[in-house]
């Protein structure tokens, strides 16, 4: 971009950040492997019985409910989209 008036350029604001960039927020390795074997275990089961069983075994934590909620519709999601074929 050039600057006819040669003033100097002012660099944008740029808010600091609340956490580390390389720290997750929420979640550490722990917490990340136990949804992983959340997921797994309720993809083993009936679709119909994946839900509760994940609220059972997330009665204690409803945010670890919430991401596991979202992990397991990804993963069913994926699966769906495999089973599709191409055109």
């Amino acid at each position: 971009m050039e600057n006819p008036s040669r003033e100097p350029l002012e660099e944008p604001a740029v808010p600091p950040r609340s956490t580390p960039p390389t720290e997750a927020p929420t979640a550490n390795a722990a917490t990340w492997a136990r949804l992983k074997d959340l997921v797994a275990d309720a993809l083993e089961l009936p679709p119909a019985k994946r839900q509760p069983f994940l609220a059972v075994e997330c009665a204690h934590n409803p945010d670890q409910l919430r991401h596991a909620e979202g992990m397991l519709a990804a993963a069913t999601a994926a699966a769906d989209f495999l089973e599709w074929p191409a055109l």
